[in-house]
């Protein structure tokens, strides 16, 4: 038996699925950022509360080193989270491109993501929050 081919879409189909891609690449996008800012946020309000009352008499050692694991999960959690949903936005892309050249449109052939220092600058970022949590678990628990 031979295999049959697979009819090529027509151009409506090809815009349709175009739209959708677009739509599916903005909105990934905007969801890094959204989960980006709002971990970031919740960090950074972990990080004041530890530093805030790390010399009070009544500070709870075993309660700072939860709020600290805490921190490390949710800066490990921002680099995944962003890494993933901005894979997911490059191949929604990707296909923009390549619908684009077969209805020769050209909205995003020079669409090219983030360069890598950005994404290391990113890591260093998420790095140095996790450092300072390992910091702050150093100073709880000596």
């Amino acid at each position: 038996m031979e295999k049959e081919a697979t009819p090529r879409p027509d151009q409506d189909s090809l815009l349709i699925e175009y739209q959708k891609a677009q739509d599916s690449a903005e909105h990934h996008t905007n969801l890094g950022w959204t989960v980006t800012s709002i971990l970031c946020a919740g960090n950074l309000v972990l990080l004041c509360l530890i530093v805030g009352t790390i010399t009070d008499e009544d500070f709870v050692p075993l309660l700072g080193i939860v709020i600290a694991l805490l921190g490390i999960i949710l800066s490990i959690t921002i680099n995944l989270s962003d890494c993933k949903l901005a894979k997911v936005a490059k191949q929604k892309y990707d296909r923009c491109k390549e619908i684009e050249k077969i209805l020769n449109l050209e909205q995003h052939q020079n669409y090219s993501p983030p360069s890598p220092s950005l994404r290391m600058l990113f890591n260093i970022v998420t790095f140095s929050l996790i450092v300072t949590w390992i910091v702050v678990l150093g100073v709880i628990v000596f």
